[in-house]
């Protein structure tokens, strides 16, 4: 017949255990039996408490060990990002100067983009903002600009991009 594993106690069974074997013993200081359950309750609770401790250090160190990893890889991400820029903003100026450029796999051109922006949120008309969080809605702006209507605190800024195909 195989022998069963006992079930692992919780901190608070242990805790809630220990709590009643001290209340009994105070109550029946001559028992030696539960003196004797008494101290093997408060030893199942250091030895718990100090496996959590242990638990708890492990964590941090692999907490501390994903931060370090995460501060390093927005590192990369921020280094990545600059590359991109950089040899779009080059990219731009080079299909400015010499217009578009044609290779055996890309057309590289430049396109204009107009963008909405809001110099002063406050002057915004109302119904321009959406609900719940006060927002401004871009989209209705330009919409508006475009058919000719004047937006306070707001004007079309156009930028040129990038476009490889």
């Amino acid at each position: 017949m195989e022998s069963e594993t006992p079930k692992r106690k919780s901190m608070w069974e242990i805790s809630n255990e220990y709590w009643e074997r001290t209340v009994d013993a105070e109550n029946y200081p001559q028992d030696e039996d539960l003196i004797d359950a008494l101290k093997e309750s408060e030893n199942e609770l250091i030895e718990k408490a100090a496996n959590y401790v242990k638990l708890i250090h492990f964590h941090e160190a692999e907490l501390s060990k994903l931060e370090k990893e995460v501060k390093r890889l927005d590192g990369l991400k921020t280094h990545h990002k600059s590359v991109i820029e950089s040899r779009k903003k080059s990219l731009l100026n080079a299909v400015t100067v010499f217009g578009d450029i044609k290779t055996t796999f890309f057309r590289i051109s430049a396109r204009e983009s107009k963008k909405i922006v809001v110099d002063d949120p406050e002057k915004v008309p109302p119904w321009f903002k959406t609900t719940p969080l006060p927002s401004i809605d871009k989209a209705k702006i330009k919409e508006a600009m475009k058919s000719g209507e004047e937006v306070e605190g707001c004007r079309i800024e156009t930028s040129d991009y990038i476009v490889i195909k």
